[in-house]
């Protein structure tokens, strides 16, 4: 099987993706249900998340010194 590095694509639960994150199962919803993370539905109820959105998300919610806050983070 190959690890991330190799496979940044890699399909993650969402039990798995909320541990990636350091976040709930419950949070992990919500980001997917308020639109923040893209996600991949097998069937009807299967739902996984790529690792590379995940780190996508991280670098998106990343802040540096002097870089202003993106307007959405307001509202969570």
């Amino acid at each position: 099987m190959a690890n991330s590095i190799e496979n940044p694509d890699r399909l993650l639960t969402c039990v798995e993706a909320a541990k990636y994150l350091n976040i709930s199962k419950s949070s992990m919803d919500r980001l997917r249900l308020d639109g923040y993370i893209p996600y991949v539905k097998i069937g009807k109820r299967k739902i996984r998340y790529k690792e590379s959105d995940l780190k996508n998300l991280i670098e998106k919610f990343t802040f540096r010194k002097g870089k202003p806050r993106p307007p959405e983070l307001l509202f969570l």
